[in-house]
């Protein structure tokens, strides 16, 4: 059987990289976090010390990025590979926090990540998450959702994430954070955050990560089955 393209795409801290990584597993696809793949990008330019105010300078450096998934069937884990080194560990940081929103609206950016993604995922069989999945990267996806939550919780959430990896980073300045993300991310000129007329809007601010993804995997496999 064929196996579908679907896209979780949404706002900061609304759960798509863990929701799309466990959905990936229970349906045995391939997990594709188009997230760590900016974060990884921003990490180069940070430890490169390049302004992130110099696209031109940026455009030049991303021919010396390569970005790379190493992908664990067994655990349904991806680990992002930066120029053939696992950097999963580097990603998560306040500093990267306040940067990467405003790297990923750089046009040459974003053109590199969508081929990346398009080459990855073209043949169908995986679960991707981001902000533009289901409008820009795979406009075709079988299956599309738009995930949300007030700012409250996904405030909490990702400073329960960033927390493991950044023991400074402090919720109240998280919560500015993510308010600028969003704003960013809804009004950049390149593949701004809408949600595409066929997604389905879920908001999981009240819903356990359980239900969360046991109702994307049922509507996963209707769509399959009305299909196939």
């Amino acid at each position: 059987m064929k196996k579908i393209i679907i896209t979780i795409d949404g706002h900061a801290g609304s759960g798509k990289s863990s929701t799309a990584k466990e959905l990936a597993k229970k349906l045995g696809y391939k997990y594709i976090n188009s997230g760590v793949m900016y974060r990884a990008i921003t990490l180069y330019i940070i430890e490169n010390n390049i302004n992130i105010e110099n696209q031109n300078e940026i455009n030049e450096l991303l021919e010396d990025i390569n970005l790379d998934f190493q992908y664990d069937p067994k655990t349904g884990t991806s680990h992002m590979l930066l120029n053939e080194k696992n950097v999963m560990s580097k990603l998560y940081n306040i500093n990267i926090e306040e940067l990467v929103g405003k790297i990923s609206t750089y046009g040459k950016v974003r053109e590199k990540i969508l081929k990346l993604q398009q080459d990855i995922g073209n043949n169908g069989g995986i679960v991707v998450d981001g902000r533009d999945t289901g409008t820009k990267v795979f406009p075709n996806a079988e299956l599309k959702i738009f995930m949300t939550a007030n700012i409250e919780e996904r405030a909490k959430r990702r400073f329960k994430e960033l927390k493991e990896n950044d023991k400074s980073v402090d919720i109240k300045k998280l919560k500015i954070t993510m308010h600028q993300r969003d704003k960013i991310d809804q009004t950049r000129e390149i593949s701004p955050l809408i949600k595409a007329k066929d997604a389905i809007e879920i908001d999981n601010t009240n819903i356990s990560f359980e239900d969360n993804v046991n109702k994307i995997f049922n509507l996963a496999h209707e769509k399959i089955q009305s299909i196939y």
